[in-house]
């Protein structure tokens, strides 16, 4: 229930900012005018870049391989399970369709086991050098901000 909520206001949120924004883009000014910036507006992409990886793509992807990895554990206890009864089934020396299924029941063990093992060791390396990343964010942000107070059309700020 929690996700259908959450799209349900991330997209009453949208239309409610989509149409700000077409309030505001009426009355902004043309890249004609002197009031339009370069400068400013860089600084607004790498402020917007810092806060979408920090609130969006950053947690987003830590919750996509954790889920992952849970799913991945569940089929492993599937196939141990499958394996178990399989490995009963063929004492029978007339049991060639279940050596069968064993067979193919291990390779895909082992397949998930594999694919678990990677996707935590990416886990790791997400969030060991996620503030790296943000930090690179936040770097640019910083250079923006210093470009635009270099800048010889920067206003003093009030």
């Amino acid at each position: 229930m929690r996700p259908v909520y959450l799209c349900l206001i991330v997209t009453i949120l949208s239309a409610v900012s989509m149409a700000n924004g077409q309030q505001k883009a009426e009355h902004a000014p043309s890249p004609a005018t002197p009031a339009f910036d370069p400068l400013a507006r860089d600084l607004e992409i790498a402020e917007l870049k810092l806060f979408e990886y920090r609130r969006i793509v950053s947690p987003l992807e830590i919750r996509r391989l954790e889920s992952t990895i849970k799913w991945l554990d569940a089929r492993i206890d599937s196939y141990a399970r499958r394996i178990a009864v399989y490995e009963r089934l063929t004492k029978n020396q007339y049991s060639y369709p279940a050596l069968e299924s064993l067979e193919e029941t291990r390779l895909a063990w082992t397949e998930a086991k594999l694919k678990r093992s990677d996707l935590q060791a990416e886990l790791c390396l997400v969030k060991r050098f996620q503030h790296r990343t943000r930090r690179l964010y936040e770097l640019e942000v910083e250079r923006a901000q210093a470009a635009l107070v270099r800048s010889p059309t920067a206003q003093p700020s009030e």
